[in-house]
């Protein structure tokens, strides 16, 4: 009786098309939760209850988008403002923004300070710095009402923005570590051509860590343009909420309107998968060179 035994190729062959098909399944469990809530956003109301459920809606109703978008035509002119999405749109792209910009500047600059200057406490410092992770935010919540209480900041998005730019641990951390991968020689060039400490952080520094402030950019506009509890607990006022919040008020004023649900959920991830994918080049770089170095 004759054996056949595979080739090495033939078994590199078959073990890369399980790895291939293994990572494939993988990837489609992933993908099909946001699957599934693009195709409810774009279904008939009578579609998304039906039994056995429909995956391809048909037909196509992007009117569900628009009437999102433009509240007017789902609620009408009396009660437009009950989800005023364009103000809740641009009330989150500001606090999104002027977050991202505090957080990148103030992460840099920290981050830079302790991983170049040497001054007494400093590893003490950073050791307090990083403990304060591990404080969740639902204990500071009542102390940070409270202080905002005083400042008169409370229906204000003073307390949505002002904070990140005193940093962040976790993103000062980052940039700490990227830093250190950079040579020293580079910053001792400048300050021989008469470049000062700022300068040398401003001219040296901020220019070749993109790839790490991409890193802390993406997580800050995440994190503020996601960001559910302090707004509820902080803004009062219909025309200061934001997208997270007109979801919420979704939920109550189309009840069981899934369709529209799923819409608007669809049009406030958007934004995030497009920043995402246009630098995540960037992201993946920043990521993996900030842990690499110790």
């Amino acid at each position: 009786m004759t054996s056949y035994s595979l080739s090495p190729s033939t078994r590199n062959l078959i073990r890369n098309a399980l790895i291939y098909i293994i990572l494939i399944l993988l990837a489609g469990l992933m993908i099909f939760p946001f699957t599934w809530l693009l195709s409810t956003a774009l279904k008939d109301p009578a579609q998304v209850y039906a039994r056995p459920p429909v995956l391809l809606p048909r037909p196509i109703r992007w009117e569900n988008l628009l009437d999102v978008m433009f509240p007017e035509r789902l609620f009408g002119k009396s009660e437009y403002y009950v989800l005023p999405f364009p103000q809740m749109l641009n009330n989150t792209v500001l606090i999104a923004v002027l977050s991202t910009v505090g957080a990148v500047v103030s992460a840099s600059f920290v981050g830079y300070g302790f991983a170049r200057l040497r001054f007494p406490g400093r590893d003490l410092l950073f050791a307090v710095l990083l403990s304060t992770m591990m404080v969740p935010i639902m204990v500071r919540m009542v102390p940070l009402y409270l202080v905002y209480r005083r400042l008169k900041w409370i229906d204000t998005f003073y307390p949505l923005i002002v904070p990140s730019y005193f940093g962040g641990a976790f993103d000062i951390f980052l940039v700490r570590q990227y830093c250190r991968t950079i040579p020293s020689e580079y910053a001792d060039a400048a300050k021989i051509d008469g470049c000062s400490e700022l300068g040398v952080w401003w001219r040296i520094i901020v220019p070749m860590t993109w790839p790490v402030l991409t890193v802390v950019g993406i997580r800050a506009f995440q994190g503020a343009w996601g960001s559910f509890t302090m707004p509820l607990i902080l803004l009062h006022s219909a025309e200061k909420k934001t997208l997270m919040l007109g979801l919420n008020t979704l939920l109550n004023v189309a009840e069981a309107a899934y369709h529209y649900q799923m819409s608007a959920a669809v049009i406030t991830t958007i934004p995030l998968i497009v920043l995402f994918f246009a630098f995540q080049r960037y992201f993946f770089r920043g990521i993996t060179i900030s842990g690499v170095k110790g």
